[in-house]
């Protein structure tokens, strides 16, 4: 199955409301965890986290999938950020704070920020703000510093 396929077989089975489901989204997952991915697919990837699936473990597959990017995957996340808001801000938190819990994600995103700070943008501060509330003494100082203009 080409890559294209898989991804397509992972976005259309996303909500994973069955076991039929459940078995296509996973065995996607494992066959594109075994293909050489591009930087260009992340866009694709990220369009497949929906709030609504209750399987998150299985998602949670997804989430290393596009971390086996290493930092590649953070210019791609702030990007679609604002698209992808309405139906997986969950996932958009579940990134941010693992990349605010690294500090050298912290950093790459925080370069980021600084050369395009037009990504700044409400969808990003409803999501930073949200991980804020989380633990605001362990998070608000780390993106007090990803913001500050020095």
């Amino acid at each position: 199955m080409e890559i294209q396929d898989l991804i397509q077989q992972l976005y259309k089975n996303r909500k994973i409301t069955t076991d039929k489901e459940f078995r296509l989204f996973q065995g996607a997952i494992e066959k594109l965890a075994n293909h050489k991915l591009t930087i260009d697919l992340i866009p694709q990837l990220l369009k497949v986290f929906d709030d609504t699936c209750e399987h998150y473990e299985v998602m949670y597959g997804l989430v290393h999938l596009i971390e086996d990017f290493e930092y590649d995957y953070i210019q791609p996340l702030v990007t679609h950020t604002s698209s992808l808001y309405l139906h997986a801000k969950r996932w958009l938190e579940t990134f941010y704070i693992r990349i605010l819990n690294d500090e050298e994600s912290t950093l790459r995103l925080r370069n980021i920020l600084l050369e395009s700070p037009e990504l700044i943008n409400d969808s990003l501060m409803k999501i930073l703000n949200s991980i804020i509330e989380r633990i605001p003494e362990r998070f608000e100082p780390k993106v007090k510093a990803l913001l500050a203009k020095d």
